[in-house]
């Protein structure tokens, strides 16, 4: 695509002075447990990196670390070119209040404050509590209107929303969260991604830990830590071709809602991956591209449908044969629709009597089992 997308590491990124720097980073414990064995990393000014492991493997400690919250036992944290090491305890504070904001996944909200209260101690401890900047924080994470709740009254998306509004208060140069959606059902998971891409379009650097999938390809860069050491994630290719489909997908129902059909406007555009994905599909001359507008080809038409037939059938096999609704219907056929061949979805949409519309009212393109094809092809979206 041909704008840079806002918040991706600017043009020149790689060469720009490292904002946070790790290099032969070792943490060792008594007994000699060592979760880190001389782990680099490098985080540039506007770039998102995800780390990703699997549990116990220190991801924890390194961002212990790098926030300045613990010491390593050898090798060296670099902020702005400055070792946390020769920083005094009092630059460490300042260190922490100033430049970086801290999300844990257990919230550490005091639970006697309100939100803008808990907010506002971040300030206290920066300089002076401001009532106005610490709402206006709250405002940012939509939650202007819960200013007055105490944690015990939130619910555990609002109290995470909570802790990144108190992070982002002072105007941190870099974000550090430790599984911001570990504690969270899915529908807060996503309003918590949502606002992670948001700060990262805003310019904010972040360093995120996660073990979901999904939220690591939203980063610029995803690293693994695995046997104490730190290394380039294998971006999978199942899931570049999911996304493509995926594509595929939204173009065709963006054309339904006679949308724009854009990266942007389908939800895909903080997702690195999906960029990938887009140029293999523009490769494939299945979609063309104009500016950021996306345009299905007589080629991708075919498998936009078949795409577009599969999850909105697996939409129906929830919805009808396992009572389910909403948007819960929409995330799961969205996770299991690849599991359901192709060839084995006539079968499938006899089964459900051949449904002519998904559970949200739209259209299921029929297929060669459906008996009133005509009628439902005239209702399909025409592509120019």
């Amino acid at each position: 695509m041909s704008a840079q997308r806002a918040g991706a590491p600017r043009p020149g990124a790689e060469d720009a002075p490292a904002l946070l720097e790790a290099r032969a980073l070792v943490k060792g414990y008594p007994g000699g447990v060592a979760p880190l064995l001389a782990a680099d990393l490098v985080v540039r000014p506007g770039e998102w990196v995800a780390v990703t492991g699997p549990s116990g493997s220190g991801k924890t400690t390194l961002l212990n670390l790098l926030g300045g919250l613990d010491r390593p036992t050898a090798g060296v944290v670099r902020v702005l070119g400055r070792d946390l090491a020769a920083f005094s305890r009092r630059e460490l504070l300042e260190f922490r209040r100033e430049r970086v904001g801290l999300v844990f996944q257990q919230f550490h909200l005091l639970p006697y404050l309100t939100a803008l209260e808990n907010v506002m101690l971040a300030q206290h401890y920066h300089s002076l509590a401001d009532a106005g900047s610490a709402r206006a924080a709250l405002a940012r994470v939509g939650l202007e209107a819960r200013a007055h709740h105490r944690p015990a009254a939130l619910s555990a998306g609002e109290r995470q929303r909570v802790c990144i509004a108190r992070a982002l208060v002072n105007e941190p140069r870099l974000l550090l969260a430790d599984e911001p959606t570990g504690s969270l059902d899915p529908v807060n998971a996503r309003v918590v991604m949502g606002l992670f891409g948001a700060l990262h379009r805003r310019g904010h650097s972040l360093l995120v830990v996660t073990h979901d999938e999904a939220f690591a390809g939203m980063a610029d860069r995803v690293v693994r830590l695995e046997g104490g050491r730190l290394q380039p994630a294998r971006r999978d290719p199942e899931e570049r071709a999911r996304l493509g489909e995926e594509i595929l997908h939204e173009i065709w129902a963006h054309a339904e809602k006679r949308l724009p059909p854009t990266l942007e406007a389908m939800g895909l555009a903080h997702l690195a991956l999906a960029r990938g994905a887009l140029e293999d599909v523009v490769a494939e001359g299945l979609v063309e591209v104009s500016g950021e507008r996306l345009r299905l080809t007589t080629a991708g038409r075919a498998p936009a449908r078949r795409a577009v037939r599969r999850h909105r059938v697996v939409e129906r096999l929830f919805s009808d044969t396992f009572r389910m609704a909403g948007e819960e219907v929409h995330d799961l056929a969205e996770r299991f629709h690849a599991l359901v061949p192709h060839p084995a979805l006539d079968g499938l949409c006899g089964f459900l009597r051949h449904p002519a519309t998904c559970p949200h009212g739209h259209v299921i393109p029929p297929g060669e089992c459906c008996g009133d094809r005509a009628a439902r092809e005239a209702l399909l979206p025409q592509f120019a």
